[in-house]
């Protein structure tokens, strides 16, 4: 896939990454993924004399890569926790039980 992002615009991009099922691969493949397509996205822009980077005000539509990293990163969050660390009680479950006690 990235090797053939220098023969597609932008748009073709949403389309492609809409067709993965991005759930089956992990965290950090997709942060990858989604760097080269922004380097990518990049590099249309400005061989055709635009700013590499053009964010976008409130109220327009997302970019072609806004539009990409939600697609991307929908799926699922991140599982980041440390080695050895425990989930603990949120404070919801922690009020209750004070509550009963």
């Amino acid at each position: 896939m990235l090797e053939n992002l220098k023969h597609i615009q932008p748009s073709q991009l949403i389309g492609f990454t809409r067709s993965l099922d991005w759930t089956a691969i992990d965290y950090d493949t997709r942060l990858t993924v989604l760097h080269w397509i922004n380097v990518a996205i990049a590099a249309y822009r400005e061989k055709r004399g635009v700013e590499p980077i053009d964010d976008n005000l409130p109220g327009q539509p997302d970019t072609p890569y806004r539009t990409i990293k939600a697609i991307l990163f929908a799926a699922s969050p991140p599982a980041r926790a440390s080695i050895g660390t425990q989930p603990g009680p949120n404070i919801q479950q922690q009020h209750t039980k004070d509550l009963v006690s």
